[in-house]
């Protein structure tokens, strides 16, 4: 019996419009009050998008969302149906079970992939490549997004992160710890055996939290 490698699960479109979703809800439910609409929409898109292009820039590889032109249209829509629908009526929709556990759920798919993805990417380098580019790539989203609020209200400065880090930055630095040594030492049918773990916990871990951290 030879385990599913749920890191290669289809990203389109269900993960990437739940992970655009969730970005989108996050920062509209703690943006100030009266933000102008592009500063708005500009660090939606660069915490939805901006772990895997500095990742990929760190590895020589494409960026995201240039390379895929099926990514910046479905952001962009996602975030204007979020934002700006009459009524409000698709945030309203989203913000409540259960569509707001289904979106979280993904979002924990969007993570655990993109980690481990990057992770073993990297490793092809060197460890600490796979490392970095896995836990930036997993978690940049959350962390800029939870340093961009602190930094509003004059809080945390960024090197706080490395003594209390964020859930979503400690569980993508293990999943990528992880990833990097099962790459190096077990190959494929062991990576597919992580995935089919942390994918899934992932995704359980994000619906019970709830959380953007």
């Amino acid at each position: 019996f030879n385990l599913p490698d749920l890191s290669q699960l289809p990203i389109f479109p269900y993960v990437v419009v739940a992970h655009c979703a969730f970005v989108c809800l996050a920062h509209r439910k703690r943006a100030p009050k009266g933000q102008y609409w592009l500063v708005h929409c500009m660090t939606s898109l660069l915490a939805a998008t901006g772990g895997g292009m500095f990742a990929s820039i760190c590895l020589g590889r494409p960026i995201p969302l240039l390379s895929d032109p099926m990514l910046l249209p479905t952001f962009l829509a996602v975030w204007w149906l979020i934002n700006c629908s009459p009524f409000d009526v698709v945030f309203l929709l989203v913000s409540v079970p259960p569509l707001s556990y289904i979106i979280q759920g993904l979002e924990g798919v969007s993570r655990a992939q993109t980690s481990l993805k990057f992770a073993s990417l990297g490793s092809v380098l060197s460890l600490p490549a796979g490392l970095i580019a896995g836990t930036l790539a997993g978690s940049f989203g959350a962390t800029f997004l939870y340093l961009e609020q602190k930094g509003r209200q004059g809080g945390t400065s960024p090197a706080y992160l490395f003594t209390s880090p964020t859930p979503s930055l400690s569980f993508c630095f293990w999943v990528s710890l992880l990833a990097v040594y099962i790459q190096q030492v077990g190959g494929a049918e062991s990576m597919a055996s992580l995935a089919f773990v942390a994918v899934p916990l992932s995704a359980l871990a994000q619906c019970l939290t709830s959380s953007l951290q």
